[in-house]
């Protein structure tokens, strides 16, 4: 990311150390408040402020950046606290996605997969699929859209569920400086199944042999010519010669009865 000229301003910036409540959100002289985490509840935490960007620093370690909103009056409320003046900033500065001028600003936050394949953001679940559990991805957040990027591929394009109020709430982002990368090229095709009590899932009338272990758990079938290959997130399970010819009809896991 471009370093953004306005957060290193002449002579630096405002770092006051604060101690974080059982909320875990610390207040900057009424001018702001930041979320840093309960699991950070009484710990005292140096914060670096300045026009354009916050940083809350624990152990040395950058935890949270925000987009300013501290005015000069503000910052001199700090010094009078006993703020120390002049400090470098410790990351690069956040960037504002909603900037002034109304322009659409693309910016990518990093999340990890979850076993079903789900990333969450302030609260939303974006389903990416089973076969991307365990897995690193970007998330290009462009006006309405999201996409989610996995190596140099975009794996999948989902509505954006944030408003303006929730992507200011967003930390550790990124300005997107990259064009978007392409889809994967095509491959052989993917099912999901949940496997049951007797460990066998059956995909185009052929039976496979999970194994009851897995039992409850939704695996990705890799459909090739010649085989079908048997995946838990990126794990592969086992792997069986194909011996029917079927379509395949059903691509997504069933849904366990109800009782």
């Amino acid at each position: 990311m471009e370093q953004d000229s306005g957060s290193t301003a002449p002579g630096g910036g405002h770092e006051i150390e604060l101690r974080i409540p059982p909320s875990g959100v610390v207040d900057l002289v009424g001018a702001q408040q930041m979320w840093i985490g309960q699991g950070f509840a009484g710990r005292t935490v140096p914060m670096w402020a300045y026009l354009t960007t916050v940083h809350a620093v624990v152990d040395g370690e950058v935890v949270t950046t925000a987009v300013s909103r501290m005015t000069t009056v503000d910052l001199g409320r700090l010094t009078m606290r006993g703020a120390r003046t002049g400090l470098p900033a410790p990351a690069l500065p956040a960037v504002n996605p909603n900037p002034s001028t109304g322009a659409v600003v693309a910016i990518e936050v990093d999340r990890t997969a979850a076993r079903a394949g789900l990333v969450t953001l302030l609260g939303h679940h974006l389903a990416l699929g089973p076969d991307t559990a365990g897995t690193r991805v970007a998330l290009r957040i462009e006006g309405g859209l999201i996409h989610a990027i996995a190596g140099n591929h975009v794996i999948k394009t989902l509505p954006n569920p944030l408003n303006s109020n929730d992507t200011g709430r967003l930390t550790r982002v990124r300005r997107a400086t990259k064009p978007l990368p392409p889809p994967p090229p095509s491959g052989p095709q993917r099912v999901h199944r949940r496997v049951p009590t007797d460990g066998v899932v059956m995909v185009a009338g052929q039976r496979l042999r999970v194994g009851r272990t897995y039992a409850g758990t939704i695996v990705t079938v890799v459909v090739e010519d010649h085989h079908f290959r048997v995946l838990d997130g990126t794990a592969e399970l086992s792997l069986h010669a194909r011996t029917t010819t079927k379509p395949i009809r059903n691509f997504n896991a069933h849904r366990p009865r109800e009782r």
